[in-house]
């Protein structure tokens, strides 16, 4: 690894802790931050579908300047209320778990409380459903808790990478296979 590219991956690392760092210690806020880059990226290429549509006129050009309006619509949304938009987005997540959970106990109880692993399945579904009530009456519950999983992975990935750097920078010791 040349001596560019190693600062270069260290950089990247280090950015990937601080931003873990972030998630994990102001997961509300930094979640929000998220949805509004996201928000101003849906933004931007709403518009830009917009004007493609109606500057180049192409087949189906209706099509495009309406999905460019939507996301367009969609990104200021985001950017007005950030946390609306998480909590909608935990919702989704609640919703799909709760049918998730209804489906798995249909699937156990039709398996018959005989069948292998048929107990196993009920109980998946009825942690499901359980983490769909928590959703729904906590959704700020939800949005930390995806914040600090996400965190804890830039800390980690951040890390091993700049362990991996500084790894691949030192001299290799041969050994010997006999």
């Amino acid at each position: 690894m040349s001596n560019r590219f190693r600062q270069l991956t260290i950089l990247r690392g280090a950015l990937s802790m601080i931003l873990g760092l972030l998630l994990l210690f102001w997961p509300m806020s930094s979640a929000e931050a998220i949805i509004m880059v996201i928000g101003a990226f849906a933004l931007l290429i709403g518009l830009v579908s917009v004007f493609n549509a109606f500057s180049m006129r192409f087949t189906l050009w209706q099509l495009s300047a309406a999905g460019g309006i939507i996301t367009a619509l969609l990104g200021l949304v985001a950017l007005g209320w950030p946390a609306v938009v998480t909590t909608i987005i935990v919702w989704l997540i609640a919703i799909w778990a709760l049918i998730f959970g209804v489906l798995e106990i249909i699937a156990g109880w039709i398996a018959g409380l005989n069948a292998p692993l048929a107990a196993v399945t009920i109980g998946v579904g009825l942690l499901s459903i359980v983490l769909a009530i928590l959703l729904f009456a906590m959704p700020e519950l939800g949005v930390v808790a995806m914040a600090w999983i996400i965190g804890f992975y830039f800390v980690a990935t951040g890390a091993l990478t700049i362990w991996h750097a500084v790894e691949s920078g030192r001299p290799q010791q041969r050994v010997a296979v006999q």
